[in-house]
């Protein structure tokens, strides 16, 4: 829906306004909707979901229970938003660097969303599997669980960084002509950020399935600080550091922001490893 969309209304094919940027942003507003409406028709028709009568009396107010969910979607929302505004400030200093680097910059983080996708998958995952055992209250379970999903997500990674590796010409190729020699410079400035996307996602995924595993637990308060620790005062001031004080320009940028992450996988694993040992004290 959301391809077609942006056919019709930014082209205005099939009859539709030429809405150009403008139709982009309402195509992709109406896929959220969308999804959103399909999700409410899959919830009210799954069968297993049924006995649950999830929008009966959806009218009345739950304030206690409104509460106990914002205080744990509230920080939530605060890790989301920190994270990725560090990539927006990244996206704005690399265009002090010129418009070649933004260029490289848009290549590199358009294939990182791409692949940063697996990750995202694991987190919810390991917040649903960590979830089921924290309610059962069983360590065992709690501990597998994450063990397995951090497993699973650095071999993932891995494979994904090896054939980023391998074959970054090709990807490169995805975005702008490599034959034309009006890119060559833009080419040069991209291929070792496609280098630093590959390897640095290996510990985006260890963060992003450590802090679902922690989601699990229902600990999400110390975590947004961990993350503003993590992401503001590690990866912020390393990447402006290394982007302008040393001159790295974008590959500065980039080291510095997946420095932050690797920062935040280690921090969330010992938030959650002492969580588990506390699990086991009690």
């Amino acid at each position: 829906m959301n391809i077609a969309g942006n056919y019709v209304l930014g082209f205005g094919k099939f009859g539709a306004p030429r809405l150009e940027l403008a139709g982009l942003a309402l195509a992709s507003a109406l896929a959220w909707w969308a999804m959103f409406l399909a999700l409410v028709v899959y919830l009210l028709w799954h069968p297993q979901l049924k006995p649950y009568r999830l929008f009966q009396q959806w009218y009345r107010l739950r304030l206690p229970l409104m509460r106990e969910l914002m205080v744990m979607g509230v920080p939530i929302g605060v890790s989301i938003f920190i994270e990725y505004g560090l990539a927006l400030v990244v996206a704005y200093l690399i265009g002090r660097l010129g418009t070649d680097a933004l260029a490289a910059h848009q290549v590199a983080v358009q294939t990182s969303l791409i692949v940063f996708m697996i990750p995202m998958g694991m987190s919810f995952a390991a917040t649903a599997l960590v979830g089921q055992w924290f309610g059962r209250k069983d360590l065992e379970g709690m501990k597998r669980a994450w063990g397995v999903s951090l497993a699973t997500i650095v071999s993932l990674t891995t494979l994904v960084a090896i054939a980023l590796l391998l074959f970054r010409q090709p990807v490169i190729g995805l975005y702008v002509d490599l034959s034309d020699p009006e890119n060559a410079e833009l080419i040069k400035l991209v291929k070792p950020l496609m280098v630093i996307v590959a390897l640095g996602n290996i510990f985006d995924g260890i963060q992003k399935t450590t802090l679902g595993s922690l989601y699990g637990l229902q600990d999400t308060r110390m975590p947004v600080l961990l993350n503003i620790l993590a992401y503001l005062g590690v990866g912020l001031i390393s990447g402006y550091f290394l982007g302008f004080w040393v001159g790295l320009g974008a590959k500065g940028l980039w080291v510095g922001y997946y420095m932050g992450a690797t920062t935040a996988a280690t921090a969330y694993s010992w938030r959650l490893l002492s969580k588990l040992r506390k699990f086991d004290s009690c």
